[in-house]
C-alpha cells in the first residue's frame, strides 16, 4: 500500500514539474519582444581574450537577449570569469555550449584528453564509450556547459575526407550508429544535452565545408541506407539536438543542406520525426556563405526551419531581417514562438528559469575538480582496449613480442612530440600530459621508458623531424647489432592520409632496416596515414596507436611485453598504397 502511494506521489510530482516548466516557459515567452525572441534562438562565439571594445559589443548582444554562446579554445579560468560576466547582465541565463567531441579538452587543454572518435571506434564493444560519455557530461556540468555538440555520427567511408576523418567512429554504419548512440546516452544521462552531427552526413566527402561546399552526389536510396542511418538511430534513442552540415545534396535540393527547407523541415523534422532542437553548423563557414552574404544566409536558415542559428555574422542586421519576415504573418509569429519555446524548455530543464538558479561557476580549485582519478583510470582502459595490431607476421597471440634476452633498440621517429594547445596554458596544467607527455626530459618516449623500467634491455635513439641522412645511415649500421628494432612513429596525431610525408631517402633506409632485422612499428597517428609508410609490409608487427598520449604509449608497451592482449579492431578500411 505504501509503495503504491509513493509511486502515485512521484507521478504527481513529475506531472506537476512538467506543468510548472511549461508555465515558466509561457510566462517568459509572453514578456519577450519579437527582437528578443529572435535573439533567444541565436548562439554567438565567446572568447575571453578579445580586446575591450569587442567585449563591449558582445555585451550589447547579451543585453539584447542572446540565447546562448559557444566557447572555443581558451584558458579555463579566464573563460569562466568571462562567462560569469555575461551571465550577470543577461535577462535570461545563457546556455553555454561547446564543440567538445572528445570532451572539454578539445577547447580547454586543462581537462582530461580523452581519445578521438576513431580510436573509440577501435574498441571491441561500447561499454567504455558509455562511461566516457558520462565522464564528459560530468566534466561539462562542472563548468556549467550544458550543450555539447557531439557525437559526430558521420560515417567516414572516404579516406580522402579532410575534415571528418578521425572525428568519426569509422566506416561501418552499424558501429557508428551504435557507438554514437551510446556516447550520446552517456552524456545525456549525466545531465547535458548531446547533438548528432553533421546532418545529413559529411563522411563521404573530399572537401572541407569550412572552406567550400562539399557535394553528396548520391541517390536518396543510398543516403537513406548509409548517411542517414546513424541519425535515425540517435533520433529514435532520444538525442536532444541535431546539427546541420553545410552540404550540397542534389537528391533533395539545390540549396546547401543547412538552408534547405526540403532537408531541414521535410526530411529531418517531418519524415524522420525529429522533435528536438535543430541547429546549424557555424554560419560563417565558406561552405554556406559566398561573397559575404551573411544576412541572406542567416534568414535562409531560419526560413528552412532551423531552430537555432549558430555563430551567425552580422547579428543585429539578421535580427532585424527576421523580425520583418515574421511580422508579415500571424502564422510566422506563431512559428517563431514554437522555436523559442524549444530553447526555453531546454533552459527550464536545466533550471535556468527558476528564481533561485545560480548561473555562475566558481573558479577556485577548478583544476582540482576536473583532474579526477577516475578519468585517468578510464583513459588507461580506453587505451588498453583500442591499440590495434594490423600486422602480425609471427602470429604472436597474447605473448611477448620481445623478451629480456634480446638486445633491443627503440628508434623514436619525430619523437620531439609536444602536447597540444599550449597557447592557453602551461604544460603542467594539461591533464593527462604534463611530464607524461610524449617526450620526457631525457628524450625517452613513454613507451620506451615503460619497457626499460620493466627490465627490458633497450637503447633509445631519437630521429628528429629533419634528420641528417649521413647520421641516419650511421644509425642504420649501428642498429645491425641489435636483435629487435622498435620504430616509434610519433607526432602524427593530426596527420591525414595525404599529409604524412617521409622523405624517400629516410623511408628507404627504414625499409631496409625492417627487411634485415625483426622490427615492430608503433604508429601514433591516424590509421589512414599508416598505409603510406613504405616499410609497413616489411615489419613483423605493426600497431596503430592513434595518438601520442601517455596512456596509448604505455598500453602498446604493455602489449609488446605480453602483459595485455591487443584487442583493438581497425575502425576503417585502409586503402591500398
Amino acid at each position: 500500500m505504501h509503495r503504491h502511494l509513493r509511486l502515485l506521489l512521484i507521478g504527481l510530482v513529475m506531472c506537476s514539474c512538467a506543468v510548472s516548466n511549461e508555465q515558466k516557459v509561457e510566462r517568459v515567452l509572453q514578456r519577450m519582444t519579437t527582437e528578443e525572441k529572435v535573439m533567444q534562438i541565436t548562439f554567438a562565439c565567446l572568447d575571453s581574450y578579445l580586446p575591450a571594445d569587442k567585449h563591449a559589443k558582445f555585451d550589447g548582444l547579451v543585453q539584447a537577449g542572446l540565447g546562448g554562446v559557444i566557447v572555443m579554445e581558451d584558458e579555463i579560468v579566464k573563460a569562466l570569469d568571462r562567462i560569469n560576466e555575461i551571465q550577470r547582465i543577461a535577462k535570461i541565463p545563457l546556455v553555454i555550449s561547446m564543440d567538445g567531441e572528445y570532451g572539454p579538452a578539445m577547447r580547454y587543454a586543462e581537462f582530461p584528453f580523452f581519445p578521438k572518435m576513431m580510436q573509440l571506434g577501435a574498441l571491441p564493444n561500447d561499454t567504455l564509450i558509455y562511461k566516457m560519455g558520462v565522464a564528459v557530461g560530468e566534466l561539462c556540468k562542472e563548468v556549467k556547459i550544458y550543450i555539447n555538440f557531439a557525437p559526430d555520427v558521420d560515417i567516414n567511408v572516404n579516406p580522402l575526407n579532410p575534415v571528418i576523418n578521425a572525428r568519426s567512429f569509422g566506416s561501418d554504419r552499424e558501429k557508428v550508429a551504435s557507438y554514437g548512440s551510446t556516447y550520446m546516452r552517456g552524456m545525456q544521462d549525466a545531465g547535458i544535452f548531446a547533438c548528432a552531427k553533421h546532418f545529413p552526413g559529411h563522411g563521404d566527402t573530399e572537401v572541407d565545408s569550412h572552406q567550400s561546399l562539399p557535394v553528396l552526389p548520391f541517390s536518396k536510396e543510398r543516403l537513406d541506407s548509409l548517411e542517414l542511418y546513424p541519425f535515425k538511430r540517435l533520433i529514435d534513442d532520444g538525442v536532444e539536438l541535431v546539427m546541420l552540415g553545410h552540404l550540397h545534396v542534389p537528391a533533395y535540393d539545390t540549396m546547401p543542406s543547412s538552408i534547405s527547407y526540403p532537408i531541414v523541415t521535410e526530411l529531418l523534422k517531418k519524415r524522420l520525426g525529429f522533435k528536438g532542437l535543430v541547429i546549424t553548423d557555424a554560419l560563417g563557414m565558406k561552405g554556406v556563405v559566398q561573397d559575404g552574404n551573411y544576412v541572406q544566409v542567416n534568414i535562409a536558415a531560419y526560413k528552412a526551419g532551423v531552430d537555432l542559428l549558430l555563430m551567425p555574422h552580422e547579428i543585429p542586421q539578421t535580427v532585424k531581417a527576421i523580425v520583418q519576415y515574421v511580422s508579415k504573418s500571424e502564422q510566422r509569429e506563431k512559428d517563431l514562438d514554437e522555436r523559442v519555446r524549444k530553447i526555453l524548455t531546454l533552459k527550464a530543464k536545466i533550471g535556468m528559469l527558476d528564481e533561485d538558479y545560480d548561473p555562475y561557476c566558481q573558479t577556485d580549485g577548478i583544476l582540482e575538480k576536473i583532474h579526477r582519478p577516475q578519468d585517468s583510470l578510464l583513459n588507461k582502459q580506453l587505451s588498453e582496449q583500442s591499440m590495434t595490431l594490423i600486422q602480425n607476421k609471427r602470429n604472436v597471440q597474447n605473448a611477448p613480442f620481445i623478451d629480456k634476452t634480446q638486445k633491443i633498440a627503440y628508434v623514436g621517429y619525430h619523437a620531439e612530440y609536444q602536447p597540444p594547445k599550449l597557447k592557453f596554458c602551461t604544460t603542467e596544467e594539461i591533464s593527462g600530459f604534463a611530464d607524461r607527455s610524449g617526450v620526457l626530459q631525457d628524450n625517452s618516449v613513454i613507451a620506451c621508458l615503460h619497457m626499460q623500467k620493466a627490465g627490458y634491455p633497450m637503447d633509445y635513439f631519437a630521429l628528429p623531424e629533419e634528420v641528417d641522412l649521413n647520421a641516419l645511415r650511421d644509425l642504420s649500421r649501428q642498429l645491425q647489432q641489435y636483435d629487435y628494432i622498435i620504430i616509434g612513429v610519433h607526432d602524427c596525431l593530426a596527420q591525414r592520409h595525404n599529409m604524412l610525408k617521409i622523405p624517400s631517402e629516410e623511408a628507404w633506409i627504414l625499409q631496409q632496416l625492417a627487411r634485415t632485422k625483426p622490427t615492430a612499428v608503433l604508429y601514433f597517428g591516424n590509421p589512414y596515414s599508416a598505409f603510406r609508410l613504405p616499410f609497413i609490409k616489411d615489419t613483423d608487427a605493426f600497431f596503430v596507436c592513434y595518438s601520442d598520449t601517455y596512456y596509448n604509449e604505455e598500453a602498446v608497451a604493455d602489449i609488446m611485453m605480453g602483459k595485455i592482449p591487443a584487442v583493438g579492431r581497425l575502425p576503417v578500411t585502409l586503402p591500398e598504397k
